[in-house]
């Protein structure tokens, strides 16, 4: 069994599992009007290998019902960091797998509470300086230099880093795959 983890562009090269039962592909966040066809092609590109399970992850941060993707610009870091600051927001998780071939899927998402201390200009600007904030939703990485910005988490912190690696196991167990 080949595990064929589907992820942003920006992960490349991260935190993601390497060995060689691990197929890494990339897979830029389809529109609406495309995901049928993405994941059609994804699957056709796949079902020739043979049992496999395909897993893919996205992560958003929500306040006050709206959503905090990606900053394009210093400017959109500083305005999302400014309204993380001093607050709690929610971090969700999305996960799809689905085994092959018989095309059996399963689905979740994970929610955590994610608490930032105040933060001061000269705070924002050391850390935009760090690089780090541009290509994480929300403008910050937990895993990073921002972990010393957040007291408090409600839930699984690997959902903040982007992979809820409990729930995912509790997903893979459900299409029967167990650590051989």
């Amino acid at each position: 069994l080949r595990f064929i983890i589907a992820f942003d562009q920006s992960m490349l090269n991260k935190e993601l599992p390497r060995g060689p039962r691990i197929d890494r592909r990339i897979s830029h966040a389809p529109s609406r009007d495309d995901r049928q066809t993405k994941e059609r092609d994804l699957f056709r590109g796949h079902r020739a290998i043979g049992p496999a399970i395909i897993v893919a992850a996205d992560t958003t941060i929500a306040l006050d019902g709206r959503i905090l993707g990606k900053p394009r610009s210093s400017e959109e870091v500083r305005s999302m960091l400014r309204q993380l600051s001093g607050r709690t927001h929610a971090v969700h998780t999305g996960l799809a797998l689905v085994q092959l071939p018989d095309m059996e899927r399963r689905s979740a998402v994970e929610t955590t509470l994610v608490t930032f201390s105040p933060l001061t200009d000269a705070e924002i600007t050391q850390y935009l300086a760090s690089g780090e904030p541009f290509d994480k939703a929300g403008a910050y990485a937990i895993q990073g230099h921002a972990g010393r910005f957040i007291p408090r988490i409600e839930g699984d912190y690997f959902n903040v880093v982007g992979l809820p690696l409990a729930r995912l196991y509790h997903l893979l167990r459900e299409l029967g795959w167990g650590e051989e």
